[in-house]
């Protein structure tokens, strides 16, 4: 890939494309029968605009495994000289894939008005894990999403501390903890766990300043 600054008029055609109608709905967690849905970008689709936005050579991309199960994966996309990570998870290491280079992209601007968009619940069935018609949010400007079911108070302390881990700057060792166990853990005690090793991490980076 060619090292070289982009110009200001390939930034307006990156961040200004639209990708309506192609936005994927697919799981980022279950809870019982009900899934929590996450907007990502098809691969191809991503692809192809950065191909016309900016030519074949002028960007690339890596992904990196981080965990199988739970699926976890890193995504770096480089456009130009410039590089934005993005971490993404999903039922299954293609899903997670796409989250996880959806979120480098959006770190671009890239399909930000659709990334952006709220995550919602769904029925799950899981012998259709991919049916677009179980998964995807009715499309309606009058619709209202799914409640979200409430969270055990052991998750919502979890993710009180990932908020202050993500506001002093360790996000992404935070995320990688998390996934290990899953997101939340799959009983209390691991759940405890997580939240201990969390606090951990950032008592240890308050102690390097």
């Amino acid at each position: 890939m060619r090292n070289k600054p982009l110009s200001s008029e390939a930034r307006d055609a990156l961040t200004e494309s639209s990708f309506e109608g192609q936005v994927i709905w697919q799981p980022a967690e279950l809870q019982g029968d009900r899934a929590r849905l996450q907007p990502v970008l098809p691969i191809p689709a991503l692809a192809a605009h950065l191909d016309e936005a900016l030519g074949i050579e002028s960007w690339a991309y890596q992904l990196s495994v981080i965990s199988v199960s739970p699926a976890v994966v890193h995504a770096r996309l480089e456009l130009g000289g410039s590089a934005r990570d993005g971490l993404g998870s999903g039922l299954h290491l293609e899903d997670a894939s796409r989250a996880a280079l959806s979120a480098a992209a959006a770190a671009f601007g890239i399909g930000e008005h659709e990334l952006s968009a709220p995550h919602r619940w769904a029925p799950y069935d899981p012998e259709q894990p991919t049916a677009a018609a179980t998964l995807a949010p009715a499309h309606s400007s009058t619709a209202q999403p799914s409640p979200e079911p409430v969270k055990p108070k052991a998750h919502q302390h979890i993710d009180e501390m990932m908020e202050r881990l993500k506001e002093a700057g360790l996000g992404l060792e935070a995320a990688k903890l998390s996934m290990r166990y899953g997101g939340y853990g799959s009983t209390l005690e691991e759940s405890r766990q997580l939240y201990a090793q969390l606090r951990d991490l950032l008592r240890e980076r308050s102690g390097d300043d």
